[in-house]
């Protein structure tokens, strides 16, 4: 899929994909890698990572560096783990 096809998809699914962290921390990588501007608006990702209660994280509260470090590894943690239990059905 190309980048441009990825982002009229994105323009259709704007709301399914603004709640899935992985799909919006693909897109800000793929957007550093293959895109010529030095920036990206990271709020689309910012309303993907959920706190404890299931909110998106309130972006004017500064956080330690190690705690959202913790929050994005431990969200992936559990990805790879929902995989691996789909996996083994």
């Amino acid at each position: 899929m190309s980048l441009k096809s990825s982002t009229e998809i994105k323009e259709i699914k704007d709301v399914q994909l603004v709640d899935d962290f992985l799909t919006q921390l693909q897109e800000m990588y793929i957007y550093l890698k293959c895109s010529q501007k030095q920036y990206y608006d990271p709020t689309k990702f910012c309303l993907a990572i959920k706190d404890p209660q299931n909110n998106p994280i309130n972006v004017y509260v500064q956080e330690d560096a190690h705690e959202f470090l913790n929050t994005v590894f431990g969200k992936i943690e559990d990805y790879v783990k929902k995989q691996e239990k789909l996996a083994d059905l």
